[in-house]
């Protein structure tokens, strides 16, 4: 099933095992998924794997969500602000 039809509305507490193999621009949208095997009921660990091929648009997208998630966890109520850098990936 892919992360758009597993995002919603489904619960699944007997699945121990989630595969993404298609990023989301948005990492939140993955997350929703991983959320529908953790579940009231699961009784085993939930093991998510991740695949993104190398040199690829799907790594600047695996690259970009884990900006966006070190953006979306950081403290607003401060001052000033510091953004992570983010590495263009080309050694530049």
């Amino acid at each position: 099933m892919t992360t758009g039809t597993g995002a919603l509305g489904l619960n699944l507490p007997s699945v121990n095992r989630v595969f993404i193999v298609e990023p989301q621009w948005n990492p939140s949208v993955e997350d929703q998924a991983i959320s529908r095997a953790i579940r009231l009921g699961q009784e085993q660990q939930v093991v998510v794997i991740r695949y993104c091929v190398k040199n690829s648009i799907e790594e600047d997208m695996c690259t970009q969500q884990t900006h966006k998630l070190k953006i979306s966890k950081m403290d607003f109520r401060m001052e000033l602000i510091s953004v992570p850098q983010q590495s263009s990936g080309n050694g530049a």
